[in-house]
């Protein structure tokens, strides 16, 4: 029945409404995106539930006034078919800042409705004048019925079956739309998993070289501390008895009259050559700096992650956008490809730091 048809196709514009992922993270060209396709899907499925719902109130109708009865079904048709047509302008345009090939398939998609729009506007046009015709056979009174002769004279079980095709006809022409939606939404599903995975891996990679980093220059300060404490022994049991007799004699050295000119700045300047000479602390201090400097540190690998890294994450989260034939295919195969590339970065600077510290050690 007419009635069947009409409920299928609200059922059928319901379900369009019913792929609305919310999304975890705030990347604009993703939301973007997302908003086009949610207010598309949501703004087509209410104008096509609401044809559904007039249709179904017009097959329980029982009023004699033919015309005032078909106006809200053609009311509601026009409404969809000019949301169609012209109505999703803003929508589609941020879907195609990303997305041509979603935007074509969609525009294809809407004509196709239209068309399907238009057959179910001339049939349901082509019932409503038959039933007129049967009506103002049956006299002038507002509140005469209409016989079944005067109804079998005018309309045709065809046109009946013409509607309900009709119906139909939208129907499957929406499962397309739903499709083309449904297939945007699951990739920018896949887009929003993919930076939140991702983004963890970079966080955690962070802090694993953060935590090396900072092991790394503990170590550098114990072995030039040990360094520095070994050497400092052997020479303080050669320098520190002679400073002792220097000490002792204080007195008898600054009575000699070459002392201030000769003797006291020949001291302070032996004294500062061995404090800087073996100052290992202060030498590993720099060393640890200056190895930073070839060795990918904290900063460097941050900088790394931005400069190499991000560009082809961006590359897969806007094919993704794109929904191509391909996104979801290279979305399988290399995301986790591009989530490896931070751990084997902070392996190989894990890993050299390692040797180093193991070769000083062994130095």
């Amino acid at each position: 029945t007419i009635a069947s048809a009409a409920r299928d196709m609200y059922f059928a514009f319901d379900i369009l409404d019913a792929y609305n992922t919310p999304l975890v993270n705030n990347y604009p060209p993703m939301v973007k995106v997302k908003e086009g396709v949610t207010n598309i899907t949501v703004r087509i499925a209410a104008s096509g539930m609401a044809l559904g719902n007039e249709v179904v109130w017009l097959t329980t109708n029982s009023s004699n006034d033919v015309s005032g009865s078909f106006a809200p079904v053609t009311a509601a048709l026009v409404t969809l078919r000019t949301l169609l047509q012209s109505g999703l302008t803003v929508p589609m345009s941020a879907i195609a800042t990303q997305n041509n090939m979603t935007r074509d398939k969609f525009n294809i998609n809407f004509k196709d409705l239209v068309g399907r729009l238009n057959t179910l506007n001339t049939t349901l046009d082509t019932l409503r004048r038959s039933l007129q015709a049967a009506r103002t056979l049956s006299g002038p009174s507002p509140t005469a019925n209409v016989s079944s002769s005067n109804l079998n004279i005018f309309v045709t079980p065809v046109m009946y079956t013409d509607v309900k095709d009709a119906l139909n006809a939208i129907k499957a022409t929406l499962s397309s739309t739903t499709q083309i939606a449904r297939e945007l939404i699951t990739n920018i599903a896949y887009a929003d998993d993919f930076i939140t995975s991702i983004s963890k891996a970079a966080l955690t990679e962070i802090d694993y070289v953060r935590a090396s980093d900072l092991a790394f220059d503990e170590e550098m300060v114990n072995i030039g501390a040990n360094i520095k404490l070994g050497i400092t022994d052997m020479v303080d049991q050669l320098y520190t008895p002679q400073t002792d007799i220097l000490s002792t004699n204080q007195s008898q050295l600054e009575s000699i009259s070459a002392y201030n000119t000769s003797l006291q700045p020949t001291l302070a300047t032996l004294s500062t050559a061995l404090r800087n000479v073996y100052d290992y602390q202060q030498l590993f201090t720099n060393y640890t700096v200056t190895l930073n400097g070839s060795i990918a540190s904290t900063a460097s690998i941050d900088n790394l992650f931005k400069q190499e890294f991000c560009p082809v994450i961006v590359a897969e989260i806007s094919s993704l956008l794109a929904s191509g034939p391909y996104a979801s295919y290279c979305y399988k195969k290399f995301s986790d490809l591009l989530k490896n590339q931070f751990p084997t970065t902070t392996y190989d600077q894990v890993e050299c730091k390692d040797i180093e510290k193991t070769r000083l050690y062994v130095l």
